[in-house]
């Protein structure tokens, strides 16, 4: 519960996880694939805070490079903490 700052990912019927991810297959088009990785709290505090710390870190990155940092972040390492 975001709201209430609660990141707790053993509740019953938890089934929270990252925006899917997009690619672009060889004939140029996009396609959708959704994550099967349940969020652990480190990927819901990520979530929820991870475009603030890129911004504080970069301060001169556009809108839409740290959105780009933020899911290569999540891509190359905070998913695999999730599956842990």
């Amino acid at each position: 519960d975001h709201s209430k700052r609660l990141y707790d990912h053993h509740q019953r019927g938890y089934d929270e996880r990252f925006e899917a991810k997009t690619k672009v297959d060889d004939d140029g088009n996009e396609v959708v694939k959704e994550r099967c990785t349940k969020l652990s709290a480190s990927g819901l505090v990520y979530r929820h805070y991870g475009e603030e710390v890129i911004r504080n870190i970069y301060p001169t990155l556009t809108d839409k490079e740290v959105e780009l940092v933020k899911k290569k972040m999540y891509n190359s390492f905070m998913e695999a903490i999730d599956a842990i």
